[in-house]
């Protein structure tokens, strides 16, 4: 074993650890008179991805909700999960190697719930995002304008839009 720290507190974080590598640990007290106290047993662990910080907004065209994330170190894809309320029942939506995704199942008028992990090569799983929740909007109407030709006046017409009860114009 290398001595890699020595600090004051009862925490203390190995920074320097890769991804998918197990390392091993022991630690032992300093009294105030400089005498070591002896080793704790060895403990294991194995560095793991960071979890993922995402983000949900509505794409501006077809209303329905994005996912954002950046990558994180040592993932090779990340799994989307979703509830419909904060404390239901997530079930895996989506796995993909990029970095956001579009819910394109979710429905106009609902709130839907999401929660991320990074994955890496190994399988091994990180921590959840904190959830985020997002509102799938309506999609935006594609607007003909046209002129009446009796009067000139100006018509404007759009294609019925799901989940929309009424239009301002």
């Amino acid at each position: 074993f290398d001595k890699i720290a020595t600090v004051t507190g009862t925490t203390y974080k190995d920074t320097s650890a890769v991804v998918g590598t197990k390392y091993y640990y022991k630690v032992r007290a300093i009294g105030t008179n400089g005498i070591y106290g002896k080793f704790s047993y060895e403990k294991a662990a194995k560095a793991k991805c960071a979890a993922p910080v995402v983000t949900a907004g509505n794409n501006a065209s077809t209303g329905k909700i994005t996912l954002k994330w950046k990558a994180v170190k040592g993932a090779s894809k990340y799994e989307v999960y979703r509830a419909t309320s904060k404390t239901g029942t997530y079930n895996k939506l989506y796995t993909t190697t990029g970095t956001s995704m579009t819910n394109t199942s979710a429905n106009p008028g609902y709130s839907y719930y999401y929660k991320v992990r990074a994955i890496d090569k190994n399988g091994v799983e990180s921590d959840f995002s904190k959830i985020v929740d997002c509102t799938c909007k309506c999609a935006a109407p594609v607007v003909k304008a046209t002129n009446v030709a009796s009067t000139g006046k100006i018509k404007l017409t759009w294609s019925d839009v799901t989940g929309a009860a009424k239009y301002e114009i």
